[in-house]
């Protein structure tokens, strides 16, 4: 004797509709998995020239929750500046971009806090940093 058709249909309709609402549940959830921590940050540059050269103190401030997975900080010049030291970071330039990064004991920035740092270069001081990107965590 062969069981009725019926059921079967009526079992796959519902594993059908059970797929379709944990797919789309799953959908509703990604946005909230994928959320990620207010953040920002703000970063004062100043710079003291002199014949050929410039010293820059630079801070970078925490706008949004604690950050425990370290900053970066990149732009590029655009007339030929190289820099030659600096402190509290690391560096490296390739051309014109300067990549800068936290050292190992300050890339944690709590809410609301800021970190110093600063270098020495060669050529004309500018008194922005042009296309500056500030990256956090």
């Amino acid at each position: 004797m062969t069981p009725p058709t019926r059921p079967r249909r009526r079992r796959t309709f519902l594993l059908i509709g059970a797929a379709g609402a944990l797919a789309l549940g799953g959908l509703a959830v990604v946005p909230t998995m994928n959320a990620m921590a207010a953040g920002g940050c703000q970063v004062t540059y100043t710079a003291n020239s002199w014949n050929n050269g410039f010293s820059t103190n630079i801070t970078v401030k925490n706008l949004g929750d604690a950050i425990t997975g370290g900053w970066r900080l990149e732009f590029d010049y655009s007339a030929g500046q190289r820099l030659t030291q600096v402190w509290n970071a690391k560096v490296s330039q390739s051309g014109d971009h300067v990549t800068i990064t936290n050292e190992s004991w300050n890339g944690s920035i709590p809410a609301n806090g800021s970190v110093e740092i600063g270098f020495l270069a060669n050529g004309a001081s500018v008194t922005t940093l042009p296309g500056l990107m500030c990256m956090l965590g």
